[in-house]
């Protein structure tokens, strides 16, 4: 079968074809339009049923980064080969195909807006909203934990392989001017100390994320790409940027892409010398909402949110609660052979674990946080 280019390319035969039933009539209704550049996202509907298509990006332009990064090989891998291993909630696939010389790719997936709600990353959430993303992290962390098959997947990378320690330095040398004229009165001093010298210590700290034990990582677990249940729980979507790299990577970028700057319990310990004028602009772009300011209040949010990821990773409650719930996970792994080393031992130890990952010595733990801000 040929693989669909443009959603005009998934007409009623060939969707016939690739779910194996007749379809007469159908209705694409895009979705995700001006949030994301990396590929097209319809709902499509026929027959009184509705699931979601997944293409590349149309243009060669939008296509050049997921293609260098193998973002559809890997959302492809995970639909294929890793889906039915992996413990938490996830999109059913119904049909997957990709090309690694074109990089032309489609998914047809559950709809996973039947599930639950996706909350708004711009607004944020607070830390007890944010509980079932902690639990649910810590389960897909501790299914595979130190599980030396991941690495015979292809599609599946260390975070420190290359291209990775090199493409991405490179892209935020090139954003970080173009943030700085753009986002100037959202950039205190603090933040420009900080953001001149963080290039330099991207690669190394890559290596240091993958010194191990290492797990399946997300690589974007914020808000926008989980669908909160009423079961008190979370699906996932968005498996494109999976790796392998240690698990606290992930709750590093939900606390600082995620968690709201207002909640009083998560900033209780935090610097009070921030720039008025972040606070402001927070309240000004959260006001706007989506559209043609999206880009503008993500920018916002996650220069303040970045700002203070010292502060946020370091909170008691948020450290508390992922290692509880990284232990809790993995006490009921009795189904999988023994790690190399366990995400917790006894609470104590596994505490003390989380700890040392999101305080690793001799390195910022700003440094923690992804590169989403500069190379959105």
């Amino acid at each position: 079968m040929t693989i669909p280019k443009t959603v005009d390319d998934l007409t009623p035969e060939w969707l016939s074809d690739a779910l194996g039933r007749k379809v007469v009539d159908r209705k694409v209704e895009m979705i995700g339009v001006g949030v994301g550049l990396v590929g097209s996202l319809c709902r499509v509907s026929f027959e009184g049923e509705t699931i979601v298509a997944k293409l590349a990006a149309e243009t060669e332009e939008n296509r050049f980064v997921p293609s260098m990064l193998n973002f559809y090989g890997r959302e492809f891998g995970f639909y294929t080969r890793l889906s039915e291993r992996t413990p938490i909630k996830h999109p059913k696939c119904f049909y997957a195909a990709h090309d690694a010389e074109t990089q032309d790719t489609v998914l047809l997936l559950e709809d996973a807006e039947a599930h639950g709600e996706c909350r708004d990353q711009i607004a944020g959430c607070t830390l007890e909203q944010a509980g079932p993303a902690l639990a649910t992290i810590a389960r897909l962390h501790a299914h595979f934990w130190d599980d030396a098959s991941l690495a015979d997947l292809e599609f599946l990378p260390k975070l420190c392989d290359e291209p990775y320690p090199s493409a991405v330095p490179f892209a935020y040398d090139m954003a970080w001017p173009v943030i700085q004229e753009q986002y100037a009165g959202l950039i205190d001093a603090r933040l420009k100390e900080f953001g001149d010298r963080y290039g330099a210590q991207i690669a190394p700290i890559f290596d240091r994320l993958c010194e191990g034990p290492l797990t399946l990582s997300h690589g974007d677990w914020r808000v926008d790409n989980l669908f909160f249940t009423r079961e008190n729980d979370v699906l996932a979507v968005d498996w494109q940027i999976i790796d392998r790299s240690v698990g606290p990577r992930d709750l590093a970028y939900l606390v600082t892409q995620s968690l709201n700057i207002d909640d009083p319990r998560a900033t209780a310990s935090r610097s009070t010398s921030t720039s008025p004028t972040l606070r402001r602009s927070v309240s000004t772009s959260t006001a706007r909402g989506r559209g043609s300011s999206t880009a503008s209040a993500r920018c916002s949010v996650s220069s303040t949110r970045w700002s203070r990821a010292a502060d946020w990773v370091s909170t008691t409650p948020v450290r508390s609660t992922f290692a509880a719930a990284c232990c809790n996970a993995a006490s009921r792994r009795s189904m999988l052979s023994t790690p190399s080393t366990s995400p917790c031992e006894q609470p104590t130890a596994g505490a003390r674990m989380i700890h040392e990952r999101l305080n690793p010595p001799g390195l910022p733990r700003q440094a923690l946080t992804d590169l989403k801000m500069a190379v959105a």
